[in-house]
């Protein structure tokens, strides 16, 4: 039996984003789990610096993503 565990992803930052009034966040999707940073207003080179994290089983991220 798989154990449960966290998953960090790490947001560190993006660079020259597209369009002058950009409220910049990144969003990360693994299968079911959906989360995002906090948004940057008006920002095209965004540092947000956040760990977002998932919890679960590994097998069930894989299974999630055709993976």
């Amino acid at each position: 039996m798989q154990q449960a565990g966290t998953l960090k992803v790490t947001c560190k930052n993006a660079q020259n984003l597209p369009g002058r009034s950009v409220d910049a966040f990144m969003r990360v999707r693994i299968g079911a789990h959906d989360k995002h940073t906090k948004t940057l207003p008006r920002n095209q080179n965004p540092a947000w610096r956040e760990t977002l994290e998932f919890r679960g089983k590994l097998a069930d991220f894989l299974k999630e993503n055709g993976i």
